[in-house]
Parts: C-alpha cells; structure tokens; sequence
C-alpha cells in the first residue's frame, strides 16, 4: 500500500484546482483510489503519476451501463511508450488477459494501475460517488497499462480491436460462469438417474460425481460449455450441436462444426474416439489455444449422457484450463485418479510401504496431472511401471505416449538430477518440437527423488495435423543433445575436404547450425549439408541432397533436403513433395547461418523410400532435382501432374507440355474436368511416355523428316494398341483427346533455344480438333506458364485485333472467341480478318497495384510468346522461320494486334518488342503508342460511332446540332468513348448516367451548363462522376454509390424512373435507367445490360451485371449507339429493332477505332522501305504520319457513314425483295462455315412471316451481313 506522501498530495490537489464544486471533491477520492500502491511514475515521477490520476478521472467520467471503454494512445510525455486504458464493469481474468494479449502482440508492460472502486453513477452514466470497492456489489475496473516497446501509431487501431475483443471474452465467459456450473449439475442430475442402466452403475457415476464436484469448487476455469445430441444407426453415428446450449466462448451456434447434424467423415475425429470409449467421462488436450487469464491449449471435459437403457444419447463438453491449484496437487490427491492408483496397486499385488509401492507412487505423483487424468487403468498402469523403471536405471531415459491418431503426445525425459540444467530443458523441448511438428508445447520439471529429475513434455498438434514420433530416435538424440557435436563436424569435414580445407568450413559452419537441426542431423550427413550450402551461396539455385541416413539400417525411410536462400512455409514444401508422388513422414524447417555468410534454410523431409538402395536415389535424383527446382524457383506449377516425374520418367518440360494441353483441353469442353484429365494422366505413365514421345517425333526439328514420319507411325500405332485396352468411354476420350491435341498442333516452340521465363507454346490448327464445333478460327496460339494462360485466335491468315487482359480464367476460350467473332464484323471493311487475343494471371491474391505490375510483365511474356512461332521476313521479302521451330504449316509471317481492355496502354511495350526481335513490322505489329494514332485524342472512335447516331437522328427529324434531345449513358467522362462522344453531344440533356462506381442523376438538366461541366470533368485526370459540381446539377440530382442500398429520388424523377417508393437501391436505379424513355442511351461502358426477353442471363456472359440487366422489351429508348463493345446480345439488338429502337450492332458503331488502326499500320508498312533505305528518317515518318492524321480520320469517318446509309437501304430493300437476301444470308454462311443460328440471322420461316407484315430484316441482322461481306 502506498504510504502517505504530502508531496503526492499536494500534487494531486494542485492538478484538481481546476476543477469546480462537487467533481472537485470527486477527483480527491478518485485520485486517492487511483493511486493506491503508487507513489511515483518511471519516467515522469509524482507530477506525472498526478496527471495520470486526472486523465483517468476525465476519461472515467461518464460510462453507459455494460459499456467497455477502451482508448489505446502514444502520448507525448511518456516518452515513445503506448498506454492502454479500460474501464469497464470488474469481474475476473481482466488483467491477466489483458497481459495475454500483449504478449501474443509483442509487446512488455512497464506499468500497470489497476484501481478496482465502487463508481456510483446518475441514469445518464456520469459520476456521482466515488467509495471502496465492496465484494457481493457491482464494482468497476479500472486499468492503465503502459507498454514497452511502444506501438507505431498504424497498429494502435489494431492493439485496440485486440484489447475489445478480449474483453468481449472476458465478459462472455465470466457472465455465463453460474450458468455453466448450472448446466454441469443438470448433467450430473441426469447422470444419476440413469446410473441404473450404465454398466458399473451408482460407483462409476460416484466418481465421476465426485472430480466434477472437485473441478467445481475452484479447481476449474470454465471458458466454454456445450451439450450435443447423438443417435446411433446402421451407418454408425449421428451427432449435432442442442441448439441454445453453447455458453461462455460457445454462445453461438452456428460456431461449431455440428451445428447441423453430422455423420461418418462429417463428425470430428475426436468425437469419433471419445463416442467409441467406454468411459462415462473424458479429459484430454484440445487444439484451442486460451484466449483469456493464461496461454496454453484449453482442456477438454467430455461427460456422456445415456438413456434408460444405458445407450450413450448425447454429451457435454467442457472446455477450460486446470487452475495452477491442481496442476500442483500430486495426483494421488485427486479425484478419479487416488482410485485408479488404488486398482493399479491391487492389479499388480504390491504390498503398501514397499519400495516397489514408494517407486510407483513417486511416480504418479511426480506425472502431470493433465498427462494422468486422461489415461484409464490400463494405460496408468503400463505408464507408472515404464516411468517406474526408467528412474531405476540411472540412465537419460525417455518414456513416450503418443495419442492414437496422432493429436497429442506427453514424453517424460528422465536423467540424472547432476545432469539437469534450465538450458538443458529448453533444448529437449525444442528437439520434441521439431521432431513431433507439435504446433503447441508446454513443458515443466519435477523431481522424482533426490537422484532424478524429469522433463514433462505435452505436445499437441495443429487442427488436422498429426504428430510423428518414434521413441528409439527420440531417446537418442536427447542423448545427442549434450554430445560435442562440433568436435565431431569437424572430423567429418576432414575426411571430406582433407586437412587444408577442412579448418575454413569448420569455423564458417560450426555454429551455424541451430541445435534442432543438430539433432536430427548426424555430423557426417551434415557434410553433405555443407557442400549442399556452399553450391547454394555460389549459384543462388536451390540444392538438394536425397540419401539414406547413416543410422537408417532398416531403409524405412529416406531424407530429402532441400537447400533455400529464403524460408517458404514448410506446408507447402510437403505440399510440393507430395505432388511429385513423395510421401512425407515428417517435415522440419530449419535456418542454418553460416560464419559471414547469409543465412540459408535447410527443409529436412523424411520420405517413404524411392528406391531400395542409394544407388537407386542417385539414379533419378537429378531429373527429380531439376523438376524440384523448376516448381520452387516458379517456372512451373505445383500440382499432381508432378508425378508423372517419377511416375513415368519425364522430365519437367514434359510435364509442363501435358499441363498446357490439360488447361488448352478445359478451354474447349465442359465435362472432363481438371481433376480428372490429370488423373487419366496419372494412371497411365505408359500411354503418357508414347504421347510425350509423339509430341517429340512431331516437332523435334532435329529429326530428319524420314526418321520423324516413321516414328509418328510406331509411336501412333503403339498408343492406338493401349487405347484398344482402355475400356472406360471418358478416359479413352481423354486420351484420345490429348493425341488429338498434339496432331493439331502445327508449331511449337519446345525444342527451340531455352529463354527466360519459361513457357510452353502452341499453334494450333482449330479445324483439325475434334472437340471443337461452331465458330472456328483459322489458327490459334496458346501461351502456358506458371504465370498466365493466354490464347490468340485469328479469323485468317491475314487478320488483326486487340490483346487484352481478362479475369475469365475458366472460360477465357469462350471470351476471347466471342470478341475474334465480333472483331471479324468489324473489320469487314478492312483487308485484314479479325483476331483477338486475351491472358489470365495464374497468381491470387494480388492488390490491385500488384495485378497492374505482374499484368503489365506478363504482357510481355505473352507478345513474345505470340512471336515465338511466328515467321518472319528480311527486307527482301524472304520468310525466316523461327529458331528451332518445325514448321507443319505454310509461311505464316502476318501477326498483327492491338491495345484492349487492361492493356491500352502497352502498345510500345508490344512495338518495343517487336523492334527488338527485328520483327518485319517494328513499330506496326500494334497500332496506337506514342508512335501512331491515340485514338482518345483523336476521339475517333466516339466521333464513329456518333455518325451512326447522327443517321438514325435525321431519320427521326432530330438534328444533334440545334435540337435538344434526352439522353442517359452508360460510362464516365474519363472515359475515350464515353466522354467524348458526350462532348460531340453539346445539345445532350443528360438525364442519368452510371459506371461500375456511381450513378449520376441530372432530372432536368440546362444542357449548355451541362456540357461545361463534362468537358472539366473529360479534362480532369482520372477523373469519376463523384467529381461531378453539385451546384451545376438540376433540382433533384446527384451522384450516388452503385451498391448504396437507399437513393432518394424527387417525385418528377421517380415518375419518369416509374419507381413508386421515396428512395431505391443502386440496382433498382440503375434497371430503371436502362429503361428510361429517352432519345438516346449512349453506352461508352464495359458490360451487357440488355438480353433478349427469351435468353438467359449467362446467355449475356456478364455475370457481374445479372442484378442490374433488363430485357429488350424493356428498352424505351429511340436510339441506342454501341460506342461500347457487348452492350446489348445480338439478340436483344434484334428483338430491340423489331420494337422499334434504331440500332445497329457494336461492330458498326465503333469499327472507327480498328479502322484508323488499319490505316496507321499500312502507312508504316508502305514507308517502311524508305526508312530502311535511308530515304526517309524516323523522325521524319513520325511527322509524316501525324500530318496526315486529320485525313485518316476523314476517311474512317466517312465509311461510317457509308456504311450506315447501306444499312438503312438494305433495311428498305429486304422489305421488298427478302428472298435476295435470303440466298445472301445462305451464300455469306456458306462462305464463313458457320450456320445462319450461329450469327443470329433469321431463317427463312422467320423472314417470311415478317414479310407478310411488311417487316424485312432488322439493322442488327444487316450489319452481320455486311461485316461478312
């Protein structure tokens, strides 16, 4: 207790004077109470230690009832310290979780004030009273914790959300304490009535009566109940949760795993066993870690229930911790246990008072009580006899009892007490540690007698995991732990290095191993460890070691090391292992820092034998090593397909090829899944060495073409006869798909030059693959590799389109072929056929910057890629193979792209690329950069699309230039198209508009003001419809979030939104102004919001908008202009215009964009010889270029008006004469190999029944003709 200090005093009547009356008074009897047991602070003595008394009185102030105040702040004056402060109401375990918690943050206390005061407070919580705490009465808790070191201010909110929680169990546990004893008494009532039934009957009820009784009175901190139901059939168990019977850390129900009911696999293993014990009640371990009052996994009290009949019907369970009262209380005085000592003593006839009976009873009650109460008769017995002789033997001595499904082990060490030394304790729980891969370990020392001392150990693994341990290995490398460990390296160094070497590596590595890895490694086996490491710190490239271990004479197992410069996890080293068909018995990380070196890792796996001698393990260790370093450096994937390393004999590359023709295999059918087409693979190593050996005899351009077309004989032939064999129909189609694969593939850059990163890629011949149907490309060319998938389709020799960069991994085929097709009508009015091309990134998990970064990297991976298989030409116009490349197609020189979705701006990446490699096109292979057209300052794709608006407007009798007209968009003003379609549009009226992030909403807007504000908004960077200025918004408008769930809406615009309600949700608005009567509904955007009124939503292939999509019936507005690619489903644009809305298709409202791109790549093709010639320098065809820029633009634009004045005639004609353009439709799909269904084209049934209504066909439809044409 503090005694009284009159200069504390005084300090505290000081700091007071400012406050006035009664608080005054208020802070002199808190202060005191505050203070009691202090007299000075660490750092900031009394005058400090007063101000703390204020702060709190302050902060105590005003609390609701049951509110928990928490602040956790940096102040200035406690010099770089952090200090926590809760006030809340008192119970138990406050402080010593609260330490708990700093501790699992790393973090020391310097100083704690713990008041705990009677607060008397008015009904709006604010202090009346300040009194002595009084026992029996509500009182409050008040603590200031000061922390060392101090946290940086980013982890405060942290430290605070750590400091609630906590204190949230806290509160659970203590409040639901009476109801948990209540409910253990109910559960021993209920036990006693149906003790008649159960075999041993009112004495084993007794006992159990009896230790729970005991645990009751203190000896037991309950943190969780919960009562469980079981029923017994045929099949086995049933168990499920009793709802509303979880308390304390188990108030919810939907926290555990048998919320619903379970059965077989579903129930958990531990249930399995307790359910399947004859015992009444149970006491182990559970793989929870205590989250309050000390650290340490939880005990387990399981307590079954049985009905008349003595059938178990249900259980309790009980999860605490022991109070430190009975983990120090021999067992010998503990229920349940002094009567199991007693049957063990009459079972073996020793007489009372013999030595036998004093040797055993040391024993007993020298074991942890936890390791005992869980042991029945039989298995104490066997422990007190092992433990018993141990002792005897003077000798260090391990005594090991592992659980039988490998959840918890307890090993007693015993050794000599001269022997035993704190340091000592530490290194045997570290070797259980790593041996075992215990997830958690508590240990503690007693002693047995005067001559013994014994280590407890209690290892418990991981949710799922399963501890390894076996007891010879583990007596001798406890003995090995006091062994001269570096005496013996060196001797081995020695007599590998001889005596000039052996001195150097000595002194680099005699402490570099930690004394974990010492033990589990010998001094000889680490020899190979050092020169593993040595390799690793000259090459950088992971080092593996795969050997029998020198005191392995059984060849049970085998160790596989493998040397790393960084620490992975160590389950995913298992992981990787496993996949290559390695089975693990137990996995250990260890780093390992060499004297003036880096620290290294050594993964030390013990595997299941490869082979029968270390003759066998050399054999394929190298193909093994190289395919391990392969997976880990990340050059290829970790997945079951790594097995057909072993399991067939391939190397890695192989592999990988089979893994890329897998992914190609997924893209093009929906039945055979990944699972399956690897396991196909798996199970037959034979088939999978001819495929890979076909795949060779194909391509390898080092074969003469004689010796490659024979080979292609024997090997098919070979791989025919085992199909023969293959009785399943889907693993026969598998692998006949796979042949298929690889006979459609016409290149590949496998055998060529290695280069970095590794990928595999193909060429592929769409027409000659079987699983294909529809829409066939001319070629496609597939990129794999651990970073991305990518394909490129190409509608013909000669064709262009755009790469993008998409997130549709499993259907990315299906994307990239919808967007060939469609770039195909939209360059109908170029040379060049259309093309697409898209990439998927394999890696999860990245922030978005991260995606950009490993996105914009992979782009070059996939350009180069592209060009890996394609030809090229010399100035003269002769074709140059790629290196390495069997070629079994023609010349194939003409590769040609652009910038799409995610990579617009990458086109000099490409044209660097191409520049680089001395490809034909240099700068042309992509259009745009900062060497051609930027088609957003051109603005050429908006001003195309805005020609076509302009028709259908004349057509109406709206004139865009003087006329007002409605309009709502879908897009923003950053946007190319969007924004400055919209800036052409100065006459707009913009009602509404909506992006991926906001809806914007201007009821009547004043479209001069309006165009003002675009064009800011167009010129701000980056800029959203949140930047939009409020005060240039008609009445009733405003920008809202898409996903907020309530805009409110006046009543004019709810009437023209036809939404009767004051306010709506984002979807809602958004649907509704899909559907607003307008003039124009401008799409500038990325999605499909409109299907046709019989499709389906995943007929739109846009899953994102599902909630916001309407169908074309639904579409009022007069005119739709697609400056967006895949607004609306062809067929909503066709039920649309059947309707009445003026529309054509995407591929004519903005085919500008790829128009003036076709023009930029054939004036660098035509000035092409001048500048290699000289004639003509860059610099000057740059400004070539740009001069005529204004021209090219002229010239797109005028085929988009020509274009849509043929769509208008065509419109009329088909009227009058549809069996023309019957036969055109019959002859353009003859042509294409496509059927008319496949374009959306109308039948002849269809055409004549609009006929007889004086219909024809629609724009949408004439559009697709053209674009074939």
């Amino acid at each position: 207790m503090r005694e009284s200090s009159q200069a504390l005093d005084r300090l505290i009547e000081t700091t007071g004077a400012s406050l006035k009356g009664r608080r005054r008074a208020l802070f002199a009897e808190f202060a005191a109470r505050f203070l009691l047991g202090h007299d000075t602070h660490p750092t900031g003595g009394e005058a400090l230690l007063a101000g703390l008394a204020l702060e709190a009185f302050e902060w105590s102030w005003q609390r609701a009832p049951g509110e928990v105040k928490v602040r956790v702040l940096n102040p200035e004056d406690r010099l770089g310290h952090t200090v926590i402060e809760v006030v809340q109401q008192d119970r138990p375990f406050i402080v010593d979780t609260l330490r708990l918690v700093l501790a699992r943050l790393g973090v020391q206390e310097r100083l704690v004030i713990h008041p705990v005061v009677k607060l008397q407070r008015d009904a709006a919580g604010q202090l009346t009273a300040v009194e002595a705490a009084r026992n029996g009465e509500p009182n409050e808790s008040y603590v200031y914790l000061e922390c060392t070191p101090g946290v940086d201010a980013a982890r405060l909110a942290e430290v605070e959300h750590a400091v609630r929680e906590a204190m949230g169990w806290v509160a659970d546990i203590t409040e639901d304490h009476r109801s948990m004893v209540r409910a253990l008494r109910e559960l021993m009532a209920r036990l006693e009535f149906a003790a008649p039934a159960i075999e041993g009957g009112a004495e084993r009820v007794g006992r159990v009566h009896g230790f729970l009784d005991w645990i009751i009175d203190g000896r037991f901190v309950f943190v969780g109940l919960r009562r469980y139901r079981v029923s017994q059939e045929e099949g086995g168990f049933e168990v499920c949760a009793t709802p509303g019977t979880g308390l304390g850390m188990w108030r919810e129900d939907a926290s555990s795993r048998l919320a619903t009911p379970q059965r077989g696999a579903g129930i958990p293993s531990e249930i399995l066993d307790d359910l399947e014990d004859p015992r009444i009640i149970l006491i182990s371990k559970s793989h929870m870690e205590s989250r309050i009052h000390r650290s340490g996994r939880l005990d387990r009290i399981v307590v079954k229930e049985h009905d008349e009949e003595g059938r178990v019907i249900g259980f309790t369970i009980l999860v605490g911790l022991f109070t430190l009262r009975v983990l120090r209380t021999p067992g010998s005085q503990v229920p349940l246990l002094s009567e199991r000592l007693t049957k063990v003593l009459e079972r073996l006839g020793i007489p009372y008072g013999s030595h036998s009976h004093k040797s055993l009873l040391a024993a007993f009650d020298s074991a942890p009580v936890e390791v005992l109460i869980g042991a029945d008769v039989d298995a104490l017995q066997a422990l007190l006899q092992e433990l018993a002789l141990a002792a005897e033997s003077k000798r260090v001595r391990l005594v090991l009892r592992l659980h039988p499904r490998g959840r918890a082990l307890y090993a007693a060490v015993l050794l000599p007490r001269e022997h035993y030394r704190e340091d000592l304790r530490a290194e045997i729980r570290a070797l259980l540690e790593q041996r075992t891969g215990a997830a958690y370990i508590d240990d503690r020392t007693s002693f047995l007698d005067e001559d013994t001392a014994m280590v407890h150990v209690f290892c418990t693994s991981g949710e799922g995991q399963v501890l390894h341990a076996v007891a010879a290995e583990l007596e001798e490398a406890i003995r090995l732990v006091c062994s001269p460990w570096e005496d013996q390296l060196l001797d081995a160094l020695r007599r590998r290095f001889g005596d000039a070497a052996a001195p150097e590596l000595g002194a680099r590595y005699e402490a570099a191993f930690s004394r974990a890895l010492r033990n589990r490694t010998t001094p000889r086996d680490a020899v190979r460890d050092v020169e593993a490491l040595e390799a690793l710190e000259k090459t950088g490239v992971p080092q593996f070691a795969l050997y029998f271990a020198e005191d392995d004479d059984a060849r049970d197992t085998a160790t596989l090391r493998i040397y790393l410069k960084e620490p992975p996890l160590l389950s995913d080293i298992v992981h990787v292992a496993d996949h290559f068909g390695i089975r693990v018995v137990d996995a250990q990380l260890a780093r390992v820092e060499p004297a003036g070196r880096a620290a290294a890792t050594v993964e030390s796996l013990r595997v299941l034998p490869l082979g029968e001698d270390q003759e066998d393990l050399d054999h394929l260790a190298p193909r093994l090593f190289e395919a391990l370093a392969a997976v880990l450096v990340g050059d290829v994937a970790s997945d079951p397909l790594n097995g057909l390393v072993l399991g067939a004999g391939l190397d890695w590359r192989e592999v990988d090829v089979l893994r890329a023709y897998v992914e190609y295999f997924l893209q093009i059918q929906g039945t055979l899944s990944r699972p399956f087409l690897r396991q196909v693979l798996i199970e037959n190593p034979l088939a999978v060495r001819l495929l890979v050996r076909y795949f060779a005899a194909r391509h390898d351009p080092a074969l003469a073409d004689e010796e490659s077309e024979q080979r292609e004989r024997e090997l098919r032939e070979s791989f025919d006869a085992y199909r023969d064999r293959i009785s399943a129909l889907n693993e026969d189609r598998a692998l006949s798909g796979f042949c298929n694969l690889i006979e459609a593939t016409l290149r590949t850059q496998f055998f060529a030059p290695r280069t970095a990163p590794h990928r595999i890629v193909f060429k592929l011949a769409s027409d000659r693959i079987r699983e294909l149907s529809g829409v066939l490309p001319h070629r496609e060319i597939v990129v794999h590799s651990a970073e991305l998938f990518g394909i490129h389709l190409r509608g013909g020799p000669v064709a262009r389109g755009g790469l993008r960069w998409s997130d549709r991994a499993d259907d990315l085929r299906v994307e990239v072929l919808g967007l060939m097709t469609t770039q195909m009508l939209k360059n109908g009015l170029i040379v060049p056929v259309g093309a697409k091309g898209g990439f998927v990134l394999r890696r999860a998990g990245l922030s978005p910057s991260e995606a950009r970064s490993v996105a914009d990297a992979q782009y070059r991976v996939f350009v180069g890629s592209l060009l890996d298989v394609t030809d090229n030409l010399d100035p003269d116009g002769t074709v140059l193979p790629p290196t390495g490349v069997r070629r079994l197609d023609g010349d194939d020189p003409y590769l040609v792209v652009a910038a799409d979705k995610g990579t617009s701006h990458l086109s000099d990446t490409a044209n660097e690329i191409a520049v680089a490699r001395d490809f034909w096109l240099g700068d042309a292979f992509a259009s745009g950069g900062s060497e051609g057209y930027d088609h957003k300052k051109c603005a050429i794709t908006a001003r195309g699309a805005w020609e076509c608006v302009k028709h259908h407007f004349a057509e109406l009798g709206i004139d865009p230039e003087t006329d007002s007209y409605s309009v709502v968009g879908i897009g923003d003003m950053s946007g190319d198209v969007f924004g400055n379609g919209l800036l052409l549009a100065r006459r707009a009226r913009l009602l509404a508009a909506f992006d991926h992030r906001h809806i914007f909403l201007d009821p009547d807007p004043d479209p001069d003001v309006a165009w003002e504000e675009r064009k800011r908004l167009f010129a701000l960077p980056r800029s959203s419809w949140a930047d939009y200025a409020t005060d240039r918004l008609s009445a009733g408008g405003g920008v809202h979030p898409r996903s907020a769930k309530r805009i409110p809406l006046p009543p004019d615009l709810r009437e023209k939104l036809g939404i009767p309600g004051e306010t709506t949700d984002g979807q809602t608005l958004v649907r509704a102004i899909l559907g607003l009567e307008v003039d124009l509904l401008w799409n500038g955007g990325i999605g499909t919001y409109v299907k046709a009124s019989f499709e389906g939503h995943s007929d739109a292939g846009d899953r994102a908008n599902n909630a916001v999509r309407i169908d074309a019936s639904q579409l009022r507005a007069r005119v739709v202009g697609e400056g967006g690619n895949l607004g609306l489903t062809q067929a909503a644009r066709v039920e649309a215009a059947l309707a009445g809305v003026r529309l054509d298709t995407d591929a004519i409202d903005n085919s500008a964009g790829v128009d003036l791109s076709d023009h930029e790549v054939n004036y660098k093709i035509a000035l092409a010889p001048l500048v290699r010639s000289g004639q003509l320098s860059a610099s000057q065809r740059h400004a070539l270029l740009f001069a005529v820029s204004d021209d090219a633009c002229e010239s797109v634009l005028a085929h988009n008006r020509s274009q849509v004045q043929s769509l208008s005639l065509d419109e009329l004609r088909s009227r009058h004469d549809p069996e023309l353009f019957l036969r055109a439709v019959e002859s353009l799909c003859e042509a294409a190999q496509l059927s008319p269904a496949d374009l959306g084209l109308p039948d002849a049934a269809t055409v004549h029944d609009r006929a007889a209504r004086g219909l024809g066909f629609t724009r949408p439809e004439l559009a697709v003709l053209l674009g074939l044409a």
